[in-house]
Parts: C-alpha cells; structure tokens; sequence
C-alpha cells in the first residue's frame, strides 16, 4: 500500500463552499488532544517533515478527476466575487470542486459551538472535521502518499439562517453524494497508476519521509520498535521479512480511522 484517498465528511466554514461540494484540502490546524498520532513512541524517536501534510502530485490527480466527474471549480479569487459566483452555479444546479483550504480538525464527539465556530473562521480554515489530521500524519510516517476528498455537509453552525448541524444532515448529504465520491475514486485509479508507471513509484519526497527524521542511536532503539514500525528496518541493518505485508499492516491501521471519515 503506497497511496490513500481519503473521503471525509466536514462543516463548511465558507459561504461558497456549499453543502454537497468537494474540497481539496492542503492543511490541518490540529485541536485534537487525544488521539493516537504517531507510530513513534515507545523505544524509538521520529520526527518527520509535516510543512505540505498533502501529497501534492495526488492533490493535482483528484482535481482532474473531480473535473472529470462533473465538478466545476470557481473561477474568482475574491471572497464576495466567489460568493455570488457559487450563488450562480448553486442556481444551475451545478456541485462545485474547491482546491486548496485547511481543514480544522476538532477532538468531537459533540459538534462546535458557535464561538469555536467562528474562532476557526477568524483562523481562515476552510472546513472542519473530527478525524482526518492523525490518518494524514500516520500516513506520512509510513511513507505512504496521502490526499483528502473533504466532502461539505453541512454549515457548522457560523451562518445565520442556518440551522446548525445535526447528524441527521450529514448522513443525508453525504448519502446523496456517494456516487460522485464513488466516482472521483474510480477516477482516481488510473491517474495513479499512470504516475507509477512513469516516476516508478510515490514522489520522493513521500518514500523518503523518514530520511533523516529518526533521531534514535541504532544502539538505543528497541527491539520491539523495529519489530512494530517494520519500514525503520532499513536504517537498522536489515530489512522486513514481508515488506508488502508490512505496508499492508499499516495501511490497515490507517484505513480503519479513514473509513470512520464519513462520520464527520
């Protein structure tokens, strides 16, 4: 397993971004405090470069593959011009691809209160979600090329003249939008399979994530570290025994949380 795509269910924090549209988030500002997020704990110390959590190259694959699936983008750069642009697709009947924004990711369960609301407005987040951010840095850590598809649901509850949230209302946008989802993935696929086939693997920059980020002396790691972070192996005189199984267990790890996304 080398590459995730993420579908995840989130709270618009912008009037443009509309129930039912797509975006393609580019960062996280974290407000989690107690979530597994590391691999890196008990007898071995990483610290891996997080400055772009999104892998770019699969950022731009979902763009053309939302495109392709009937989304269109916004062509405004200014707020209001964006606004009354979306207004006008909304009108046509249009779904709209958002790329680029920071996704808020909140501890949850119990949705946002009006203040926390617009504190991450004032922050300039785009969307809000309770389980994205630790799936990202897991996958960064495995060295595996992670992209978000953030499904809008619902407004938060920021917006006067809308009701807030309920888990009634993002079941049934993210229900009616699963075929385009399902469809964005099956987009995807062959994308993907194309950059392989060219670059031969993930950018570099993601098979590579651990180069110099492990800070432990090879004489002071534990065994047991080795023994569960598989990938270090390399950086420790040997190799795993199965690095497909390896890349399978952890992928497994990750997509556990992943498919815990569409709960918002």
């Amino acid at each position: 397993m080398s590459w995730i795509v993420a579908v995840s269910a989130v709270g618009s924090l912008r009037e443009e971004v509309v129930p039912g549209d797509m975006v393609l988030i580019d960062s996280f500002i974290d407000r989690t405090y107690k979530r597994q997020n590391t691999f890196f704990e008990n007898g071995c110390v990483g610290h891996v470069q997080f400055g772009e959590p999104i892998c770019k190259e699969l950022r731009e694959m979902l763009l053309a593959a939302c495109e392709e699936s009937g989304l269109e983008q916004l062509a405004s750069e200014d707020d209001a011009a964006r606004v009354a642009e979306r207004e006008g697709k909304t009108a046509a009947g249009k779904k709209c691809v958002h790329m680029g924004g920071t996704y808020v990711n909140m501890e949850g369960p119990a949705f946002s209160t009006v203040a926390e609301s617009n504190m991450h407005r004032l922050l300039g987040a785009r969307v809000i979600g309770m389980t994205n951010l630790a799936e990202a840095r897991l996958a960064r850590e495995a060295e595996i090329a992670f992209a978000t598809v953030a499904m809008s649901t619902d407004y938060d509850c920021w917006r006067a003249g809308h009701d807030a949230v309920t888990v009634e209302d993002v079941v049934r946008t993210a229900m009616a939008n699963v075929s385009v989802a399902k469809q964005i993935v099956a987009n995807v696929v062959p994308k993907i399979a194309a950059y392989v086939a060219q670059h031969g693997g993930t950018p570099k920059y993601i098979a590579n994530a651990l180069d110099g980020a492990i800070m432990t002396a090879p004489q002071c790691v534990a065994p047991k570290a080795i023994e569960e972070i598989f990938w270090i192996q390399r950086f420790y005189g040997g190799s795993p025994a199965s690095p497909s199984a390896a890349r399978w267990a952890v992928a497994g790890f990750i997509a556990t949380a992943v498919a815990a996304s569409f709960a918002r």
